[in-house]
């Protein structure tokens, strides 16, 4: 078994420690043997169908002539545990490895599909982040931590999305371009990013209009089964919330789960929710902790738990015998 998916399972054990502790500080196992399992099965359906859609407007960008959408699939979601690191760069590798290896994809063309779509992604987020940091900030009921998690996943967002969608203008992609190799003098390992945004700017210049409003309707959509599933876990447990608090709920999971340091925000997503929900249950709507916790234990189930276990599965099943179990290095990224 290649060393990923070793770290993907270490990884899932260490949401189920985080999950287990959760359940034990709230005594959430009361609520959870009571939720709706057809309503818990949505939010498990709808979150794997917002990782679908992701997967099906990714490999629409990729033009390998004779490789079928169908193995384009197989390949997205057997990628899929490798997003149990920091900022999820670890699926973006793994299916660049895998279209490299196996239907001699150029990194370069991978790669930039990935940074296209989540830079959609990233820019629609990154404008909900800034209305719920500045509601945060002026209102009287906020915690210190989830201000620090949002402000420093609202500031990787704001980066990702000036260098996923700025090259978008070539000019703008040349003048990367230079400030890598200006950054690259002192910091040699930049070197390949001066001519990997070259070519992603390219890449970007050759995917028409018609593609880039297609993809980001996708994006959308990816976003928008996301929170189905949020509104889901909340109904599996019979609790009912404006859903402008289920909005922000999400928008917050959203950019806490995309901070530079945890993986997927392991922890520090759980927390930051329970203190949200706590303090607004205590201002507008009766819910105990054990409501609370096992609402976030489910929708962790949904976005965590099951799309790690079935792309490992998927992975085991479809190309661990033909995986090489190569690296990528960023020079590979420009080939």
């Amino acid at each position: 078994m290649r060393k990923q998916v070793k770290q993907g399972i270490s990884f899932l054990v260490a949401v189920f420690a985080v999950l287990l502790v959760m359940t034990i500080a709230t005594d959430a196992h009361n609520a959870i043997v009571t939720a709706n399992p057809l309503f818990l099965s949505f939010s498990v359906v709808f979150f794997s169908l917002s990782i679908t859609v992701w997967i099906l407007s990714w490999a629409l960008l990729i033009k390998k002539p004779g490789l079928s959408l169908s193995k384009k699939f197989i390949v997205g979601w057997s990628s899929v545990y490798g997003a149990l690191t920091p900022i999820q760069i670890g699926a973006e590798a793994l299916r660049s490895l895998h279209l490299k290896d196996l239907f001699k994809v150029p990194f370069t063309e991978s790669v930039s599909a990935s940074m296209l779509i989540k830079g959609i992604k990233f820019l629609v987020l990154t404008i909900l982040a800034a209305i719920l940091l500045y509601a945060l900030l002026i209102s009287a009921n906020h915690d210190i931590l989830s201000l620090v998690g949002l402000g420093s996943g609202f500031i990787v967002m704001v980066v990702a999305v000036l260098l996923f969608l700025l090259p978008l203008n070539q000019s703008f992609g040349f003048a990367i371009s230079r400030l890598f190799e200006q950054l690259s003098r002192k910091f040699s390992f930049l070197k390949p990013f001066e001519e990997y945004f070259k070519k992603y700017s390219g890449f970007l210049q050759a995917t028409s209009k018609k593609m880039f409003l297609f993809t980001f309707v996708l994006a959308i959509a990816s976003l928008f089964l996301e929170l189905v599933s949020l509104q889901f876990a909340f109904f599996s447990m019979n609790v009912v919330i404006p859903f402008a608090n289920v909005v922000i709920l999400f928008v917050l999971v959203s950019v806490l789960e995309r901070t530079p340091v945890l993986p997927r925000g392991i922890g520090l997503v759980e927390l930051a929710s329970f203190t949200y929900l706590s303090l607004q249950a205590s201002a507008s709507f009766p819910l105990t902790s054990g409501e609370i916790a096992s609402v976030i234990i489910i929708f962790d189930i949904a976005r965590l738990v099951f799309p790690t276990l079935l792309s490992i599965l998927v992975y085991l099943f479809f190309l661990k015998d033909i995986d090489s179990g190569n690296q990528i290095t960023p020079q590979d990224a420009i080939n």
